[in-house]
């Protein structure tokens, strides 16, 4: 058999195989069980499964699951174009852990980088991620300097008051991932951060979004020149609605973007 009809036959199989795998896969996707579907087929009483009901986990899971990582990355692409030298830093940062800007690190190396910590930490901090209250309710009592709460009374906070604070964060409305470096667990800073609430009530998806936010965040900067296009800071970036999540004027058309270069130098020595 000469060489042409060999690599033919090799071809063939290759595409046979990878068809194979993607038929499986699809496969897999189709028998795994939706989300909705396990609560409706689930033992949970009939008045847990109306359609009012069905339409409000899904409203959590977009909102929850999806605009929280949407607006951060946002809020975080505003900042950085508009400092120019913390950009600087973290291109320096990705490049010299990640030479090949198509080669991407797994999570378990980006977190370590701690520019990149910073960035996303400063980035959830300045947004404030949720705008509306999370009440809590005491089966007892609780005192608040001269002030006795009573049993049963809801009690709620806004994450932004606290993630603003100017007692812990000097300076709130201005970035500086700077502010995150070096602490210890048992700062303030730290003890305030309270971007995925605190305690047993706090957020589910947590190292999901985690996750989320440093792939993308070493993916696109890594690779990719930016400029800002049609945005302003009051209209476009600060939260002036609360719709669970802090959103920006009903007149905004979000954070657009030029791409204008894909940087694949080596770091500055």
């Amino acid at each position: 058999m000469n060489f042409e009809a060999t690599k033919a036959i090799e071809n063939y199989r290759d595409a046979t195989d990878h068809e194979k795998s993607e038929r499986k896969q699809v496969e897999m996707t189709e028998q795994r069980p939706r989300f909705l579907h396990q609560i409706l087929e689930s033992n949970l009483a009939s008045s847990e499964k109306t359609a009012e009901r069905m339409s409000q986990e899904g409203f959590s899971i977009i909102a929850a699951g999806g605009e929280t990582v949407a607006r951060t990355l946002t809020t975080m692409t505003y900042h950085l174009i508009t400092n120019p030298s913390i950009l600087a830093k973290l291109r320096r940062e990705l490049q010299s852990a990640q030479p090949d800007p198509l080669t991407p690190l797994p999570f378990q190396e980006l977190e370590q980088l701690p520019w990149l910590t910073a960035v996303i930490k400063e980035s959830m901090r300045l947004w404030g991620v949720m705008a509306s209250r999370s009440p809590l309710v005491s089966p007892t009592p609780l005192q608040y300097e001269d002030w006795v709460i009573p049993a049963g009374t809801p009690i709620g906070m806004t994450m932004m008051n606290v993630l603003q604070n100017p007692t812990v964060y000097p300076s709130p409305q201005t970035f500086d991932p700077s502010r995150w470096l070096d602490l210890s667990p048992d700062s303030p800073k730290n003890q305030n951060f309270v971007c995925y609430g605190k305690g047993s009530r706090m957020c589910l998806g947590m190292n999901l979004a985690q996750t989320e936010l440093y792939l993308a965040v070493a993916a696109v900067f890594r690779r990719f020149d930016l400029e800002l296009y049609d945005t302003e800071r009051l209209r476009d970036v600060e939260s002036t609605r609360d719709c669970f999540t802090g959103e920006a004027s009903k007149g905004s058309r979000g954070v657009r973007v030029r791409v204008i270069a894909e940087p694949i130098a080596e770091p500055e020595r």
